[in-house]
């Protein structure tokens, strides 16, 4: 009975510490933004954690690499996915008469669903706009490593070129 005070006592304490701090986990399983330009190609792959990876296809040969996000880039990147409302864009937006202009694309995963849109040339939304500077900024701060990791880029298509065979003789 002398020990039931303070028994109350450490769980109310133990209760308390771990009461509301909640671990919150991105609503995505993936994100990847690519841009094509006549001057580069690749793509960024977020997956929900702290490790992003970019994959160079352009101008170098393709090249995987990997990089830790700093924890405020993290809560940025998390609350924009939050703000962008990607279904209710088209899907793309094409600028006609205009050749070498910068292709972007959002490719989100959520559980089994996936949503994403096409930007080339300047008739997109402002606000992807915004996203995608802000995405290559992030980029063009982070130190990143060559790896080996085979990691998925989801669907690539319009951004990654196909491979012409060499003329035959």
């Amino acid at each position: 009975m002398k020990f039931l005070p303070l028994f109350c006592l450490v769980a109310l304490t133990i209760f308390n510490c771990n009461h509301g701090v909640t671990k919150q986990y991105p609503r995505y399983n993936a994100f990847v933004f690519s841009s094509s330009a006549e001057s580069e190609n690749y793509s960024i792959k977020f997956a929900g954690n702290d490790t992003i990876f970019l994959q160079e296809r352009f101008p170098k040969p393709k090249q995987l690499f990997y990089s830790v996000i700093q924890k405020d880039d993290r809560k940025k990147l998390d609350s924009l996915l939050e703000k962008v409302d990607f279904p209710r864009y088209d899907t793309v937006y094409f600028q006609n008469n205009l050749q070498d202009a910068i292709t972007y694309k959002f490719y989100l995963a959520r559980d089994t669903t996936i949503n994403w849109v096409l930007i080339y040339g300047h008739k997109g939304p402002k606000s992807l706009y915004e996203f995608a500077g802000w995405l290559t900024a992030l980029k063009d701060r982070q130190t990143f490593h060559p790896t080996n990791a085979s990691v998925d880029f989801g669907d690539l298509t319009y951004i990654v070129l196909p491979h012409i065979p060499p003329p035959t003789k």
